[in-house]
C-alpha cells in the first residue's frame, strides 16, 4: 500500500526506536526499526526494507553533484559512522517521504501548498464548487483530530530544531506531553501478516 509519511514524523520515528539517543548511528537505528517490525508484523512503507531504503534515498539526493550512485561506496558504511544528531537537518529539509512499489521518494512539496491560507490549519476543505480537498499525506491517518494532532506535533518538532541549537530537554518535553508523538510507530506503520510473527509468538 502506497504512502507517504510526514518527515517530521520519520525524524520522530528514528528518535523514538534509538530511545532518544542521539548519538546513536543511523545504522542502529535502522536495525532497531527492523527489529521492530520483525517482531511487531508492523512495517514502515511497503516492505521491510523500505525504512532503511529512506536513509538510502537521502544519502543518493545529497551525494556531491558529479558524483554518481557506484562511486557513493558502501552507503552502510556511512550510516555506521554517522549519529543519528547529523541526519536531522537533511531530514527536516523535506516535508515528506513516498513509499510505493517503485521505491523511496523524498519531497519538499506541502500538502497544502495550493490550499488558501485560512484552510491551512484544517484537515480538510470543500471549496465553492462542493469539490472536497485532502491532505495527500495526513489523510492515510483516516482521522481529522489525528490530521491536526499531526499538523501541530510537525509545527512544534520542527520549532524546536528551528535554529539549529536544538535543546534535548525540550524533545523529551515533547513526547512526554504529546500521546500522540508517542502512538507514531503505530500510527504510521502498516500492519502485515506473517507466519514468522505468528510463529514467534506462540513459541514463547
Amino acid at each position: 500500500m502506497a504512502y507517504g509519511m510526514p518527515a517530521s514524523e520519520f525524524l520522530a520515528l528514528c528518535m523514538i526506536m534509538a530511545d532518544f539517543d542521539l548519538e546513536m548511528t543511523a545504522l542502529e537505528v535502522i536495525g532497531r526499526a527492523e527489529e521492530y517490525q520483525n517482531t511487531t508484523g508492523r512495517e514502515f512503507g511497503e516492505g521491510r526494507g523500505d525504512f532503511r531504503g529512506a536513509f538510502y534515498e537521502i544519502i543518493w539526493a545529497w551525494r556531491p553533484q558529479g558524483v554518481g550512485q557506484g562511486q557513493m561506496g558502501d552507503p552502510q558504511k556511512l550510516l555506521a559512522r554517522t549519529p543519528l544528531k547529523d541526519w536531522i537537518g537533511l531530514i527536516l529539509k523535506y516535508d515528506h517521504v513516498w513509499f510505493d512499489e517503485e521505491g523511496e521518494a523524498w519531497y519538499r512539496e506541502p500538502e497544502d501548498k495550493d490550499w488558501p491560507e485560512d484552510m491551512k490549519s484544517r484537515s480538510s476543505w470543500k471549496d465553492k464548487d462542493g469539490k472536497r480537498h485532502d491532505r495527500m499525506v495526513r489523510d492515510y491517518l483516516g482521522d481529522p483530530i489525528k490530521i491536526k494532532s499531526s499538523l501541530r506535533f510537525d509545527r512544534n518538532f520542527r520549532n524546536i530544531f528551528e535554529s539549529g541549537q536544538y535543546n534535548r530537554a525540550a524533545i523529551h518535553r515533547l513526547f512526554k506531553r504529546s500521546r500522540y508523538a508517542r502512538e507514531i510507530p503505530k500510527l504510521w506503520s502498516v500492519q502485515k501478516s506473517y507466519s514468522r510473527v505468528r510463529t514467534m509468538r506462540t513459541s514463547r
